[in-house]
């Protein structure tokens, strides 16, 4: 399974390095300018890991998204905290589909405590199926409830990814590397 991963934030790391171990992560895309700050870190991973990574701007993103889906053939588009928006129609035209993965924080109480939500979802605009949710309660002791968020993300990426029939990802030839669910 080829991905193309387009994200903004550090969040997305835990699910980046899992769909590259098992082989899966094609390129990255990231949002150019200085205002968004988690683009220097994923560029600086991606480039650690010999993985093609580019900036794009809002006004150029469909435009090239559409071209490097065109000359790679995906088969998935994940956006991951991308920050520009993307028509769906584009991913009807491009035959292959699109999934949002995104994160919410909600404050429950006085004692500090949040709900988190983590859900993972079809991109299309309307009617999108909601492929993996996850809520849970985080205690005021969580250090940091994103990174938990993130980590917790990468268990519902697998399980959509079996979903939609993928049994078994293998990482590329003789790395020995395999995931089975």
């Amino acid at each position: 399974m080829k991905i193309i991963l387009l994200s903004a934030t550090e969040a997305a790391m835990p699910s980046m390095d899992w769909l590259l171990r098992n082989g899966c992560l094609l390129t990255l895309l990231c949002p150019g300018g200085d205002e968004h700050p988690g683009t220097p870190l994923l560029e600086a991973w991606a480039d650690a890991q010999g993985l093609p990574c580019w900036q794009v701007s809002s006004a150029s993103v469909e435009r090239e998204l559409t071209e490097l889906v065109r000359e790679t053939a995906p088969d998935l588009v994940l956006l991951y905290g991308f920050p520009y928006r993307i028509a769906p129609a584009l991913f009807d035209a491009c035959a292959c589909p699109a999934w949002n993965m995104h994160f919410g924080l909600e404050p429950l109480d006085e004692a500090g405590r949040m709900k988190g939500t983590i859900t993972l979802h079809e991109w299309k605009g309307a009617g999108e199926k909601v492929l993996q949710q996850h809520r849970i309660l985080l205690g005021r002791s969580e250090a940091d409830p994103i990174a938990r968020l993130s980590d917790l993300s990468v268990s519902l990426l697998a399980q959509a990814l079996q979903g939609v029939g993928l049994k078994r990802i293998t990482g590329p030839a003789g790395s020995g590397v395999a995931a089975v669910f």
